[in-house]
C-alpha cells in the first residue's frame, strides 16, 4: 500500500470516540397516545425539554429526539448514571399528581463505548448496546454495561445490583449488565388510598438458589415481566419494580413485608435448570394469613420459558 492510499483511508475513516451513551425510552407510549393523543404529545414535549435541561447540567449533550425516545452522550460515565437518576426522580415528582393512568414512567440504558459523532448525530455498536439495555431495565428504572460500571467504581451514592450477561435483542455477545439503585428506590408502604378497590400485590425477584449468574438474571427479567403483565391489569394495584426488586422474601415474615409494602398479596418464585431446561417456581402469598394461596412450576426450554 503506497502512501497516498494510507493517507486516503486515513481521511475517509469517520471519527471516533469514547463516550457514555444514554438511551431513554417511554414506558407503554402507543397506549398513553391511544387514550389521549394530544395530551400525550403534550406533555411528553414538555418533559422531553426538561430531561434535555437535566442532561446539560449534568454535562451532557442531546444528540437524538425521536418519538417517545432520546439519545444523549457525556464525556464522563458517572455523569451519565446521576443525570439518568435525576431524571427517573424528576419524572417521579411529575407522576405524583397524575392520574396512575397518564403517567409518564421511562426506561433508560447506559452504556460505554465508541460512538461516531459528526456533531450532531451520533452512530456505532456502543449506541445500539445503550438502546438494548434499556429494553431490560424495569419501567421508572436504569440498566448500565458492565464497561460503564467498571469505569465508574464507588464513585457515586448509588448501589448497583449485577443481573448477569443478558444476550439482548440483535446483539452477537452477552453483555454484562447492572441495575442502578438510588437511595429513593429503597422500600416504601404503598401510596394507594384508603378507599380503592383494586387488589394490591408485589412480585418478588425471582431467586436462583444455585448463586448461577446467568439464571439469576434471567429471574430478573422474568419478574420485570410479570410486574409490567400485570399492571396492565387495571383491577390491581402492582407496587412498582424498584420496590419490587429491593425486597426478599423471609419466609417468617411474609406479615411484616406486607404491612410494610401496604400490599394484601405477594407473588414469590424461583427459577433452577433441570436436565437441559428450566423449572420454574410460583407462589402467591397472603400476608394477612402468611399463607399460600396457590403454587404451580412451569417446566421447558428457552423458548417455553420465554412464552410462560
Amino acid at each position: 500500500m503506497t502512501l497516498s492510499s494510507v493517507i486516503t483511508v486515513v481521511a475517509d475513516t469517520l471519527p471516533r470516540r469514547l463516550a457514555a451513551i444514554l438511551h431513554l425510552d417511554v414506558v407503554e407510549f402507543s397506549r398513553l397516545t391511544h387514550d389521549n393523543e394530544d395530551a400525550t404529545y403534550r406533555t411528553l414535549q414538555n418533559y422531553l425539554r426538561d430531561i434535555d435541561a437535566i442532561i446539560k447540567n449534568r454535562g451532557g449533550r442531546t444528540a437524538d429526539r425521536s418519538g417517545d425516545n432520546l439519545l444523549a452522550v457525556f464525556p464522563v460515565a458517572a455523569d451519565s448514571v446521576m443525570a439518568a437518576v435525576n431524571i427517573q426522580e424528576w419524572l417521579t415528582t411529575k407522576n405524583a399528581v397524575l392520574a396512575a393512568d397518564r403517567q409518564i414512567h421511562t426506561r433508560i440504558g447506559i452504556n460505554l463505548g465508541d460512538i461516531i459523532d459528526d456533531g450532531q448525530r451520533v452512530f456505532g455498536d456502543g449506541v445500539n448496546v445503550a438502546a438494548r439495555l434499556q429494553e431490560i431495565a424495569p419501567p421508572g428504572g436504569i440498566c448500565i454495561s458492565d464497561s460503564a460500571r467498571v469505569v465508574i467504581g464507588n464513585t457515586l451514592s448509588v448501589s448497583f445490583q449485577a443481573v448477569g450477561k443478558q444476550q439482548l435483542r440483535n446483539i452477537a455477545s452477552k453483555i454484562s449488565a447492572h441495575l442502578v439503585i438510588n437511595g429513593s428506590d429503597q422500600p416504601q408502604k404503598a401510596t394507594r388510598e384508603p378507599d380503592d378497590p383494586r387488589l394490591s400485590i408485589a412480585v418478588l425477584p425471582f431467586t436462583s438458589q444455585t448463586g448461577n449468574a446467568d439464571l439469576a438474571g434471567l429471574g430478573l427479567g422474568l419478574t420485570v415481566d410479570l410486574i409490567s403483565a400485570l399492571s396492565r391489569f387495571r383491577q390491581l394495584f402492582v407496587i412498582a419494580q424498584h420496590t419490587s426488586l429491593a425486597q426478599k422474601l423471609d419466609s417468617v415474615n411474609t406479615m411484616a413485608l406486607g404491612h410494610q409494602l401496604g400490599t394484601r398479596y405477594l407473588v414469590d418464585g424461583s427459577i433452577r435448570t433441570v436436565g437441559r431446561g428450566f423449572r420454574v417456581a410460583v407462589q402467591l402469598i397472603d400476608t394477612v394469613s402468611g399463607g399460600y394461596l396457590w403454587s404451580e412450576s412451569y417446566d421447558g426450554g428457552n423458548q417455553e420459558l420465554l412464552s410462560i
